[in-house]
């Protein structure tokens, strides 16, 4: 990994390493807070904030992620141990400086 690697999103955007140490940052924007979490099914890297793409633009969402997984069949799970962990007002803020980028694996 180095300054200027750019990375592909599922969109077809791309985000730029712009820096790698002391931290590894992204767009300039989001700092790796926590690397390589090894988990049973690959490996999750904590970031400081959402790390968009320079030209992306957020469109305006229908519902917040809390909404989302009580909506979709495929992800009742995740509101169910929303609701019991506490993090259903997490999953519900609205506040932009609380902006989460979440990873659901869904019920099947």
């Amino acid at each position: 990994m180095h300054p200027g690697l750019t990375l592909m999103t599922w969109n077809s955007l791309t985000v730029e390493i712009t820096d790698v140490a002391p931290v590894v940052r992204l767009n300039g924007q989001a700092s790796v807070s926590q690397a390589d979490i090894a988990c049973s099914n690959g490996w999750v890297h904590v970031v400081s904030r959402v790390a968009t793409a320079a030209a992306y633009v957020f469109p305006a969402p229908m519902k917040n992620i809390f909404q989302l997984a009580q909506s979709t069949s495929y992800l009742t799970n995740i509101a169910v141990g929303a609701t019991l962990t506490g993090l259903e007002s997490d999953y519900s803020d609205e506040r932009s400086e609380f902006a989460l980028t979440v990873f659901l694996p869904t019920d099947t």
